[in-house]
């Protein structure tokens, strides 16, 4: 199977030297450059028969998978940062290119098959953010930048109303005690304390795209009955998003809000 890499041992060399100065030699190549690397390193790790010349191979073909990722993602970034809104831009946009290594099974021979695969990967609001505000030195994105600090003081007034209605007072007790906060500047304290309701709700997306911009019942209903799930492995107990999970559910309402678009709901039940 070797002979099937023209060059293999030089291909190697040359690689176990790049992953020496992985950074630097990094810097030189544009993306498709990456993604054929990417391809070169698969086929040379899967055709290898020494076990250490696999590992080494298979961490330089992850790291491979990581940079393209990371360089794809700022050149969204980039992107988004020289429109007029980056915020409505990311969240009509969603997702942006990157790549990954796909494993399927061969139907006769059960043998696993791998390749290098296209894929999308969510812009991630909080991250472009903060990236917009250290690297352009402007005020982040949404049309209030103040934003994040209201969607987590949110998403802890929601997340004590759900403790209260599911009888876990002991939670919800602990929620009305911000101090756990106060190292932080990352939240609104007066949106904590509040009782997460319509208006806190309306105001938190107006916050994001603007006052013109208006959310329906419809949105209300999605974002609060998928707010929290049950916990696997766990008796009784159920999870609340995280930060993080709560604006991917905004972003996801904001661009339903944008596109004027409508919500489907998709079950097993249903399939055939």
């Amino acid at each position: 199977m070797n002979n099937t890499i023209e060059n293999r041992q030089e291909l190697v060399q040359k690689y176990r030297i790049l992953a020496q100065n992985f950074a630097l030699e990094m810097a030189k190549k544009s993306l498709p450059e990456v993604k054929e690397q990417a391809s070169v390193l698969l086929l040379l790790a899967d055709s290898a028969e020494v076990r250490a010349e696999i590992a080494w191979l298979n961490e330089l073909l992850e790291k491979t998978v990581n940079y393209y990722t990371s360089e794809a993602r700022l050149e969204c970034y980039r992107t988004a940062s020289e429109t007029s809104d980056p915020m409505k831009y990311a969240c009509l946009t969603y997702t942006f290119k990157s790549i990954r290594v796909k494993e399927t099974r061969d139907k006769v021979t059960r043998d696993t098959i791998r390749e290098i695969a296209q894929c999308d990967k969510d812009i991630d609001l909080l991250d472009l953010h903060q990236w917009i505000k250290e690297h352009k030195n402007a005020r982040g994105i949404g049309a209030d930048p103040t934003w994040p600090r209201a969607a987590a003081g949110f998403n802890a007034a929601l997340t004590r109303s759900n403790a209260v209605a599911i009888g876990d007072t002991e939670t919800a007790k602990r929620f009305c005690d911000l101090s756990q906060y106060r190292k932080t500047n990352e939240i609104d304290f007066e949106a904590a304390l509040g009782d997460g309701d319509w208006d806190a709700f309306v105001s938190v997306i107006h916050k994001m795209l603007g006052d013109e911009f208006e959310p329906n019942n419809e949105d209300w209903r999605t974002l609060t009955r998928t707010l929290i799930s049950l916990k696997k492995k766990a008796r009784n107990t159920v999870k609340s998003k995280n930060n993080e999970s709560f604006v991917a559910a905004l972003k996801d309402i904001c661009y339903r809000i944008l596109t004027d678009g409508h919500y489907t709901l998709e079950s097993d039940l249903l399939k055939k």
